[in-house]
């Protein structure tokens, strides 16, 4: 008879109903004997109880006492610690700050000076074992206190006169960080950054920088923050038809030079325009300068095209009124938005228009706004209507002839905003985002206060000479963190006003694989929760309070989610930007304290039984250089040099579970067992048999471990694989641990783990005896509560072990009976970003020729102006691309001609994680269709009750049916999907011959913010910076800029030949 479609539906449905109304299915039966079987061979080889009772008499033996943890003591007495370190770096910095001030005020400008009238130290010059050198421990390095080392950026003339003029008053500065030095604990670094390019640095050091050399201080964020206040900055693009070629691409370089020097406290809208402006991209509004943000805003950057005519009215009535909107916006409350200086930077190639009913409209008499103007492109256009416009407007005009003046043009603007003389330079000390240092002292934060001209000369008083900073290191800051109290899953973290990251355990900058770490919010480093929003936004307001959080953590090193509850106890620390958080687990109450009773024979029993080989301990530092049994075995105990605390704690786990080896030897286990374990937070682990060591000595800190971490939350038996795919014998199989946290001192203490590691045929054995179904077609599986295979039914599926089931893509239908799992919502997915990934780019080197000029007409050979432009734009161009293929921001590797190169860059990527959801039905039972209507077989599952189980059993409908036509696997390992990719061509002068380079960039990457080019950037709580300076005073106009110095004629003569082949090719 032929079956319908229909009919065999009408089928289905019958069928599932009947399932449904006939009561017990005989199957659960069968489920409930496998769990009970399960937990008995659990319970009587691991003997639980038995081993928590002779450890609480140990307890009673000693008089062994436990210490009571309270978080709001413990992170008051963190911020106060932290506080007291910052404050003391404060200080020096505000000491160093007044001599340069007075240095600077006494030092009348000589414009006599010659270079060997100014001696000083060049970092770049000294030697490795330069006289006076010595290594300092805590900068890993020679340094020397007799005096400072300089660096000046390359392109900058040493024996320029304001040069050497800075190098001989900063040369005083030296006295007074050496004080500093004498007088604060820790102090690491002090250095000043002049307006000029100086950076002289305290205690004297060697240069470490990669060649070429590309430093410049003054583009350092630690400056430029600490250069200006925050500021609300609209860039206005001229893309009219005038601009078509270089111009145009000297406009979008300095555009993104004026982008790269704003902070997270800045905000910035890009806008072009020609005969009407729009904003650039797809922002349509100012935005936060966070590293995100400005990626977007580059990559519109680069998109833009010329075309049309020129008319600076409706631009400047397009910025004048997007200014008006967002001032609105903050006035109503919005915390959007720096709410300080105001600034328009202009970008064009020249014109007449001035459009000033535009200003007298919105800008005058107050002149609120400051306007900024770049004059951008080699060609000899109509300056003075530009330069007007930035005079007219408290600006500054600046000129960007070629591509190497870009770099230190673009400074012009901070010198402009930090002109305003502010009554106290206290209220401006600023504290940089966290960055990778420059001398390779890892993740580091600097504060900085800049230094004025002091003098009563009304026409120098309000000049800004530089910046003075002094660094503190993450690492410094996390050594008071008293990380033993809050066990192996409590934990510290710090963030800034901004919601930003200061240090975190999750925090990836800190393992060095870029050299510009991401700047991450808390939001994105910890999964988001409206509990966590509160939380973020109560730090930010540096409130003191308490919060318990429940909510969803994702296992970092292990693909798996898991629900959790922690209580964070949180305080700002003073006169910084920053808050503390300290976090612990609802059961972290009390920790091991001491013993009371007996101490000798305490000790003794110890360094005896420390002689076990069936014991590892983490390899912590016990004592002072001390960090293994040997070298606790050639000590006198106890010693004063101990952590005693720590080591006591150890020291009783050793004796109270001495006698486990013999315990789980007399256990005769049913089925095989691979090794038995106590893991204890006190570092140590107890093994049983011997041969079993090497597998615990891989693993020795149990605080680093996964399994450790989330055995602890859970209060039933946690099951987990080792991965078969880091087996490097093909034959290897994963092994199978099960453990179980367990309390001690009568429950009031829960910081150990007992349990098995047991290969896969011991749990299948159990399976099958207990599950006749359980065969090699008719199979079953048990899934941990993350969707990973820990076993099968099958043995021919033990290389599967230890994989997600919904990715095995040689195993189609695993993957159709976790798809079905997540459809009926035993599974729930969690889709997770990482905003802090490292993503590979593949830069191929095409040879080929470029050329950077046209030949010109014969009689331009003839003209001063033409040499004069082309060889500006010829080193401008190589100083631009040198820079970009040695960009600081990945690491370069320069490969032949045609060889493919790769780098890391920062990035995110989306991963899909999946938790077990429990039931109140823990059975269900569903048809698996295949092609055409046509039923597979049916999926019956069971939650496995007081562990993190789920059995899955599939009975085979023994039907001639298609495999499938599902022909997708669920993505599980993390991957990035890129919406944009960007290719463009960089043309470098290397061996005297040119290279093309071709990088392969995602420029905008599956950003949940950014989807579809949509850029709903969520609004999150900020807190704005306190200080602010803005003196609305209208300024002289002869001090708005507009100098342009030119190569000299004998040096450029001496070029012409160079020039001349350069342009031929």
């Amino acid at each position: 008879m032929h079956l319908t479609p229909k009919i065999l539906i009408m089928f289905f449905c019958v069928s599932l109903i009947q399932e449904r109304v006939q009561g017990v299915d005989p199957l659960a039966t069968l489920f409930a004997k496998f769990q009970k079987t399960l937990l008995d061979f659990l319970k009587s080889n691991t003997l639980i109880e038995k081993i928590v009772k002779n450890y609480n008499e140990k307890v009673n033996e000693f008089d062994a006492t436990t210490l009571d943890i309270d978080g709001s003591h413990l992170v008051r007495k963190l911020a106060n610690k932290l506080h007291k370190i910052l404050q003391e770096k404060i200080e020096s910095l505000e000491n160093a700050v007044n001599e340069a001030e007075k240095y600077a005020g006494q030092h009348g400008y000589d414009p006599n000076l010659k270079l060997e009238d100014v001696s000083y130290k060049n970092a770049r010059n000294i030697r490795e074992n330069e006289e006076g050198f010595v290594y300092e421990e805590r900068l890993m390095r020679n340094v020397s206190y007799n005096s400072s080392s300089v660096h000046i950026p390359v392109e900058i003339y040493e024996g320029d006169l304001h040069i050497l003029n800075d190098l001989k008053w900063t040369n005083k500065l030296d006295e007074v960080w050496y004080n500093n030095s004498k007088n604060y604990d820790n102090m690491l670094l002090q250095y000043f950054g002049s307006q000029t390019g100086v950076l002289r640095v305290f205690p004297g050091i060697k240069w470490s920088n990669i060649e070429p050399d590309l430093y410049d201080v003054r583009r350092r964020p630690w400056y430029t923050q600490g250069a200006s206040s925050p500021k609300d900055m609209l860039i206005l693009i001229d893309t009219s038809g005038s601009t078509y070629g270089q111009a145009l691409s000297l406009i979008k370089e300095t555009a993104k030079s004026l982008i790269s020097t704003l902070g997270q406290n800045d905000y910035v809208a890009v806008a072009n325009f020609s005969d009407q402006a729009d904003y650039v991209g797809c922002f349509r509004k100012f935005v936060q300068a966070n590293p995100r943000n400005k990626q977007v805003l580059l990559k519109a950057i680069d998109d833009l095209q010329a075309k049309g005519m020129a008319k600076y009215n409706n631009a400047f009535k397009f910025a004048f009124e997007r200014i008006k909107e967002f001032n609105k916006s903050m006035d109503e409350g919005d915390l959007e938005g720096a709410n300080c200086n105001k600034v328009i930077m202009f970008l064009t190639d020249g014109g007449t228009d001035t459009a000033e009913e535009v200003f007298e409209n919105y800008n005058w008499p107050e002149k609120k706004v400051r306007i900024f103007t770049y004059m951008v492109g080699p060609q000899p256009n109509p300056y003075a209507a530009v330069r007007w416009i930035a005079c007219a407007n408290r600006g500054y005009y600046s000129r960007v002839p070629a591509m190497g003046d870009i770099r230190s043009t673009v400074q012009s603007y901070l010198h402009g905003i930090s002109k305003e003389y502010p009554k106290t330079w206290s209220i401006h000390r600023t504290w940089s985002k966290t960055y990778l240092d420059y001398m390779r002292l890892g993740i580091m934060t600097t504060v900085t206060l800049p230094v004025y001209n002091r003098t009563r000369d009304l026409d120098k008083n309000d000049t800004l000479l530089g910046v003075m900073g002094t660094d503190v290191t993450i690492d410094e800051l996390k050594r008071h963190i008293p990380w033993k109290k809050l066990g192996p899953n409590g934990y510290a973290f710090a963030i800034n006003n901004n919601g930003y990251i200061l240090f975190h355990p999750d925090l990836k900058a800190q393992h060095g694989w870029l050299s510009d770490p991401p700047t991450v919010d808390l939001l994105e480093i910890q999964i988001e929760s409206d509990d966590l929003k509160l939380v973020r936004e109560e730090m930010i307001n540096k409130t003191e309070s308490t919060m318990t959080v429940k909510g969803l953590t994702r296992v970092t090193s292990d693909g798996h989610i898991l629900h959790n509850t922690r209580t964070y106890h949180y305080i700002g620390i003073e006169n910084t930007t920053f808050s503390i958080a300290i976090v612990l687990p609802p059961y972290r109450k009390h920790m091991f304290d001491k013993v009371n009773k007996d101490k000798d024979r305490f000790y003794r029993e110890a360094k005896h039984m420390l002689k076990d080989e069936m014991m590892v301990i983490s390899p912590w530092e016990w004592c002072e250089n001390i960090t293994s049994i040997p070298d606790l075995l050639n000590i006198d105990l106890p010693s004063l040099t101990c952590d005693h605390k720590l080591l006591d704690h150890l020291l009783f786990d050793i004796i109270s579970t001495s006698s486990l080896p013999n315990i789980w030897q007399e256990a005769n286990p049913r089925q095989p067992i691979l090794s038995f374990f106590f893991a204890s937070g006190s570092g140590m682990t107890r093994f049983y048999p011997e041969s079993s060591r090497d597998t615990y000595l891989s693993s020795a800190d149990v605080w680093e471990s996964t399994f450790f971490k989330r055995a602890l939350d859970l209060d039933k038996w946690f099951f987990s694989t080792s991965d078969a795919s880091e087996c490097m014998d093909e034959n290897c199989t994963a092994s199978i641990i099960a453990g179980k946290s367990v309390g001690t001192f009568s429950g009031t203490v829960k910081d150990a783990v007992i349990g098995v590691k047991i290969p896969p045929k011991s749990l299948r054995d159990i399976l099958r005896s207990n599950i006749n179904r359980c065969t090699d077609k008719n199979f079953c599986l048990l899934l941990d509560d993350g969707g990973f295979l820990v076993v099968s039914s099958n043995e021919n599926d033990d290389k599967y072990i230890g994989s997600f089931l919904g990715s095995i893509t040689d195993q189609q239908l695993f993957v159709q009976i976790m798809a079905l799992l997540i459809k009926e919502n035993r599974f729930n997915e969690t889709k997770v970003y990482d905003y802090q990934a490292s993503c590979s780019i593949v830069q191929r080197t095409v040879s080929g020729v470029g050329k950077t000029a046209n030949l010109p007409f014969f009689y331009e050979l003839l003209t001063f102006k033409w040499w004069n432009l082309k060889i500006s734009t010829i080193i401008g161009y190589f100083n631009l691309f040198w820079a970009l293929l040695t960009s600081s921001s990945v690491s370069n590797t320069v490969d032949a001609i045609g060889s493919p190169i790769t780098q890391n860059r920062s990035c995110i990527k989306k991963e899909s994680l999946y938790l077990l959801q429990r039931s109140s039905d823990p059975h269900f039972t569903r048809t698996l269709s295949g092609c055409n209507g046509c039923t597979r077989g049916s999926v019956q599952g069971y939650e496995i009750k007081e562990t993190n189980l789920y059995l899955v059993v599939f009975k085979d409908a023994a039907t001639k049916c298609e495999p499938s036509c599902y022909d997708e696997f669920l993505h599980h390992k993390p991957v990035e999907n890129i919406l944009f990719l960007n290719s463009f061509k960089v043309v470098v002068i290397s061996n005297s011959y040119f290279k093309s380079h071709f990088f392969l960039n995602s420029i905008l990457p599956d950003d949940p913010n950014f989807i579809d080019e949509k850029c709903d950037v969520e609004k999150r709580f900020r807190r704005r910076p306190e200080f602010c300076f803005d003196n609305s005073m209208s300024r002289d106009i002869q001090q708005c800029g507009g100098f342009c110095f030119l190569p000299n004629i004998g040096a450029i003569f001496s070029m012409v030949v160079l020039a001349f082949r350069v342009i031929q090719r």
